[in-house]
């Protein structure tokens, strides 16, 4: 007989099949590719919109050159038409970002002048003349001459006022246009540098995380939540 003793009893019943985890694996790896597909997708547009922006900054930098450039080399009869063009492109393709920019300044620099501890104040020119003299609140001027008399002093001058617009003769504007036009054009000449900063200021917006505000500090004894 070749039976041993220790051979397992024969049942008319198949042995039970080991459980099997294959339908585990393939959700996960479904789910996985799942998630990484979102990612690449959203990548992908992030670039491809950040690609577009680029675009336009670009086509909006050579809007206005396509101005600046014949306008830099005017003749003095079409200096103004080609100068009121170039305005009229730049306010077309970054009006709103100026504004904005104008906005801005006025702003931030009250801010820096409050942080620096300075203001600034129209200009009060002082009147020559001796010392002042008090006489019934009033305040007088006066003058003593080699002679020992009492000298007549002319009255300070009033305080500055605020500059008022004078029209410029044809010839003065000419000379205020080219100087404008040829500044300006010798700046939007590198458009690299003019998109740069552009796109600068659109990745400032754009992928700089937002601000949070920083919690208060906690008292001494209590849990910060």
């Amino acid at each position: 007989m070749d039976e041993r003793f220790d051979s397992p009893a024969l049942s008319d019943f198949p042995a039970d099949a080991p459980p099997s985890h294959d339908w585990v694996l393939w959700l996960l790896t479904v789910l996985f590719l799942v998630a990484l597909t979102a990612a690449l997708v959203v990548v992908f547009k992030r670039a491809e919109r950040r690609a577009g922006s680029g675009a336009a900054i670009d086509e909006r930098a050579k809007a206005v050159m396509h101005f600046l450039s014949p306008g830099a080399k005017a003749p003095m009869n079409s200096q103004i038409d080609m100068a009121i063009k170039s305005r009229a492109a730049i306010e077309a393709q970054f009006g709103e970002t100026l504004k904005l920019s104008n906005a801005l300044s006025k702003i931030t620099g009250q801010l820096n002048g409050a942080v620096e501890g300075t203001d600034k104040k129209p200009y009060v020119a002082k009147g020559a003349g001796g010392p002042a003299q008090i006489n019934g609140g009033t305040y007088i001027n006066i003058s003593i001459g080699a002679d020992g008399q009492v000298q007549p002093v002319a009255p300070p001058p009033a305080a500055a006022a605020k500059a008022e617009k004078v029209m410029m003769t044809p010839e003065e504007q000419s000379t205020a246009i080219w100087f404008a036009v040829q500044k300006l054009f010798d700046y939007w000449k590198n458009l690299m540098v003019v998109t740069e900063s552009y796109r600068a200021a659109l990745r400032q917006l754009t992928d700089s995380p937002p601000w949070v505000p920083p919690e208060p500090p906690v008292a001494p004894g209590k849990k910060a939540h």
